[in-house]
C-alpha cells in the first residue's frame, strides 16, 4: 500500500498505476475523539491517460529505363521506362522527364 500524503487536513494516496483486473486496498484506522455520529467519506479522483498512434508513412519511387545498346541511324529507338513505389504511402503526383536525342 503507497504511504498516505497530508494535504490541506485530509490524508491522500497517489495510486501512479493501476493495471487491469488489478485492486489496490488501503485500510484506514482511526478512533473518535468524542461522542456522536462518526462519518466517513472516500473521493476517488482519476486522470484518464489517452493515446493515439499514427503510422508515419513514406513513398519510395524508383525510376529505371531501358533502351537498346546501338541502333541503326534512322531507325526508331524503343524507350521503356517504368516507375516503381516500393515504399508504404502514396505517391499521388509525379513527373517524369526525359532528355531530348541530339538532332543527327
Amino acid at each position: 500500500m503507497p504511504a498516505a500524503q497530508a494535504d490541506a487536513g485530509k490524508l491522500v494516496w497517489v495510486i501512479e498505476k493501476l493495471d487491469p483486473k488489478e485492486t489496490v486496498k488501503i485500510t484506514v484506522t482511526g478512533m473518535a475523539v468524542e461522542a456522536g455520529c462518526v462519518k466517513t467519506c472516500a473521493k476517488v479522483t482519476y486522470d484518464i491517460l489517452t493515446c493515439a498512434n499514427a503510422n508515419a508513412t513514406q513513398p519510395s519511387l524508383k525510376l529505371t529505363k531501358e533502351a537498346p545498346a546501338e541502333v541503326l541511324l534512322c531507325d526508331n529507338i524503343p524507350l521503356k521506362f517504368t516507375v516503381t513505389n516500393n515504399g508504404t504511402a502514396l505517391q499521388a503526383t509525379w513527373w517524369l522527364r526525359t532528355h531530348c536525342l541530339k538532332d543527327g
